[in-house]
């Protein structure tokens, strides 16, 4: 006999949903590399920043110009939105799309109002913002990295210079570029300024600073210095772009206002429809609240009563504490997840310039460059934590049995191969330390000046440690280095690296001392000598003494990694089994 399943009737439409769950979903993801690239930008720029020469505190105009505040303020509030908006229609929540509508609705009309005002009062609009940036930009170009990159950005690409009608006679109002000023830039503007082909005039690559040399001398009129730069000022250049190119201006503000609209009218929808579904539930159970009970024995002859059907699915067995647990548990780690992409991506642009290919053939990389390359095994251990956090916190979300299987299999087979690596490694100990000195020897030691990569992680090895070399043969290992051999013709020759000394900051404790270990590979110099000045005993017998006499700290990071993911195993396991017994009481397959 086939089981009596009760299917609900439903006013809210797939299409709309998932829409909206997607839409706001790459628009969270965009939200994450805002505020990566501006925390990077920031961290970047903040040593370059100078001080205005006050004790001021920065102004609403200094933040305006700081590009990475601004990234990482809009990054987090596209975050708090999207957020809302996706989280409302996975969830079916009117409150958080209602919320999310609003806020957008706000934006969108404070952009309106702003763009209104700007268009009906033109002529005060740009006077103000005149004035503004001449008091904000121009006078001090010099003393905020930011602003300078802006500002020559600007000039470069509106090919203008200043700000107003005055042109680039507005930079006499810089302290630096002032007829007045005792510096080498004085009567002169930034090189921004200058014509293309006088900006690079010795060289197609190098930039000729000096371009604007003398163009602020009061005897000259713009025809006198308009062939070296350019003369407008560039609120009049960016009016004048804006006129010339009305196309690409309305596509940009379409795209601007077209992703708002949209969202408002996909949040707005769902949320009607979500409100009609549940009114839907509730006209029902009052109109089967108020019929004679003969009227309802008579409308549930011959099937299940909707009423009684309507009971089971009020009734749950799925615990919200072990739910949002959980999803709180996934969404943790997906944020983690996020940062060590992140970190990786910018670590691996970071050293890419720097680093030289490992190998002097066609072979190509190698597994073992892959593994010592921390940016990339932060990218891929990034993806995979991205991956089985998202596996969990939509399962959970959705009560997704087949999603927290996946990722309970998932976690059950990084756990087993932990345990089986460990096991390897205690059953052959013996072999798995000769092996592992063999191919270290073979792949850091010959390598350690042709990867920026592997020379970091083996001088904070060495350093963190107090060791040098691998294996037992210790600091003469550095022998295999062509750079330190004997043999080498360079100033490195019968050396070893900095990280290998006791005290590499001999002259100065900020400073140090690359040379510290010079001499050290000499034929005649002895072991005792030779660990008076440098650490002499491999990194592989100083990392195992470290970690016995500090067994309780290895046992705890141990712990640290084995838990989570046991714990994420034993919810996704409960919660399944929570879903399970949940549809068998409704009657769902």
């Amino acid at each position: 006999m086939a089981r009596d399943t009760y299917v609900p009737e439903s006013f809210v439409s797939s299409w709309i949903k998932w829409i909206m769950f997607s839409f706001n979903l790459l628009f969270w993801f965009l939200s994450w590399a805002l505020i990566g690239i501006g925390i990077w930008a920031y961290t970047l720029t903040k040593d370059f920043n100078q001080n205005k020469g006050d004790d001021m505190p920065p102004d609403i105009f200094d933040l305006i110009f700081d590009f990475a505040l601004l990234f990482i303020v809009f990054g987090v509030i596209v975050f708090i939105l999207s957020f809302f908006g996706l989280l409302g229609a996975l969830r079916e929540n009117i409150c958080l799309l209602k919320t999310f509508a609003i806020c957008v609705g706000i934006v969108f009309l404070v952009e309106l109002a702003i763009s209104i005002t700007v268009l009906v009062m033109a002529t005060r609009a740009e006077s103000a913002l005149e004035d503004l940036l001449q008091d904000e930009a121009i006078v001090e170009y010099r003393d905020d990295i930011n602003k300078q990159n802006v500002i020559d950005w600007f000039q470069e690409t509106f090919e203008c210079c200043g700000v107003g009608f005055n042109g680039w006679r507005d930079w006499e109002m810089n302290k630096y570029f002032n007829c007045s000023s005792p510096g080498f830039e004085a009567c002169s503007v930034p090189y921004s300024c200058c014509q293309k082909e006088v900006m690079y005039k010795y060289d197609s690559e190098v930039i000729n600073t000096r371009c604007g040399a003398d163009t602020l001398q009061p005897i000259l009129s713009a025809s006198d210095v308009s062939p070296n730069i350019y003369t407008r000022g560039c609120i009049g250049a960016v009016l004048k772009f804006a006129e010339d190119n009305m196309l690409i201006v309305g596509l940009i503000a379409i795209g601007v206002v077209l992703p708002q609209i949209i969202g408002i009218g996909l949040a707005w929808t769902l949320a009607k429809q979500i409100d009609q579904q549940r009114n839907r539930y509730l006209v029902r159970e009052s109109v089967e609240e108020a019929m004679p009970s003969e009227a309802v024995r008579e409308r549930g002859r011959g099937r299940v009563g909707d009423a009684n059907r309507q009971q089971k699915r009020d009734e749950t067995f799925v615990s919200s504490w072990i739910k949002w647990l959980m999803f709180s548990f996934n969404m943790f780690f997906w944020v983690v997840s996020c940062a060590f992409i992140g970190v990786g991506i910018w670590a691996y642009y970071a050293t890419q310039d720097y680093n030289t290919s490992s190998v002097t053939d066609d072979s190509g990389t190698d597994i073992f460059d892959i593994l010592f390359d921390i940016s990339l095994i932060f990218i891929a251990f990034g993806v995979v934590m991205f991956l089985l956090a998202f596996l969990g916190a939509i399962g959970s979300l959705r009560e997704n049995t087949v999603l927290l299987k996946i990722f309970a299999a998932f976690l059950l087979i990084i756990f087993l191969t932990e345990v089986a690596v460990v096991c390897a490694v205690f059953a052959f100990s013996t072999t798995a330390k000769a092996s592992l000195e063999e191919l270290l020897q073979d792949e850091l030691i010959r390598d350690y000046r042709d990867d920026i990569n592997l020379q970091n992680i083996i001088d904070w090895f060495q350093e963190t440690f107090e060791c040098c070399g691998v294996g037992d043969g210790g600091w003469r290992e550095w022998e295999l280095n062509k750079y330190f051999n004997c043999s080498s013709q360079g100033f490195e020759a019968c050396s070893v690296p900095y990280s290998c000394c006791r005290e590499p900051y001999t002259f100065d404790a900020e400073i140090i001392d690359t040379r510290c270990g010079a001499g050290m590979l000499e034929h005649t110099v002895t072991k005792v000598q030779a660990d008076s000045v440098i650490y002499t005993t491999g990194c592989v017998d100083a990392a195992i003494a470290t970690a016995s006499d500090k067994i309780y700290i290895i046992g705890g990071v141990g712990v640290g990694i084995v838990l989570p993911q046991l714990g994420g195993m034993f919810l996704a396991k409960v919660l399944w089994g929570q879903i399970q017994d949940q549809r068998s009481r409704w009657g769902i397959e």
